[in-house]
């Protein structure tokens, strides 16, 4: 029972440390601490100052010319730095020892996640990237270990369970963040969150 203890604890140790201190915050009321800024509802953070459409050309048609020809440089080692998270994370998860067999569904999570961040990118949103630690944890989260394992010798992979059904609920919890209240979470527990 140890042993099951320690996986859930590493399987989910930042929710449960983020929980933990959300608990810590709220018991302590003598102290002080930041919270987050949120608005009311789903709205972009200053509607004084933009809508939720960016404007290619600047916000009053001002965007010299000769900066989008200069952008391309940037533009070019976020694509870089993007494309080597996603392979990267792509090859820790596809090793051959996990047995992996559904690859055109993980190339269809590929094509969905360049789809929204372009889509993301016209409305100043983040970008979707392939979130290596979280990626990595959920698959080690699906592994199924071999118990029967002879003293010395390191358990082996017998399958990994895959489906996509906790992948959506954690997509759509993430997003519920946008419309539920947080504002009683403390700035550290959830710096990600900043929209500013």
């Amino acid at each position: 029972i140890v042993l099951q203890v320690r996986r859930v604890i590493g399987d989910f140790g930042v929710p449960i440390a983020i929980l933990i201190m959300v608990l810590v915050d709220y018991s302590i009321q003598e102290t002080f601490t930041q919270k987050l800024s949120v608005p009311t509802g789903l709205s972009v953070t200053s509607p004084e100052k933009r809508g939720w459409f960016i404007n290619p050309l600047g916000k009053n048609g001002d965007f010299p010319i000769w900066m989008m020809f200069a952008s391309v440089i940037p533009a070019i080692l976020v694509f870089i730095l993007i494309f080597m998270e996603t392979m990267i994370t792509t090859l820790i998860i596809s090793k051959k020892e996990r047995m992996l067999t559904k690859g055109s569904g993980f190339h269809l999570d590929l094509l969905i996640i360049v789809g929204s961040g372009g889509v993301a990118a016209m409305f100043g949103l983040p970008w979707l990237a392939a979130a290596t630690v979280r990626t990595v944890t959920h698959v080690n989260a699906l592994t199924v270990m071999s118990k029967s394992v002879a003293p010395g010798d390191k358990p082996k992979i017998e399958e990994v369970k895959e489906q996509r059904v906790t992948g959506l609920v954690v997509a759509i919890m993430v997003g519920d963040t946008l419309l539920t209240d947080i504002r009683y979470k403390p700035t550290d527990s959830h710096s990600y969150l900043d929209y500013s």
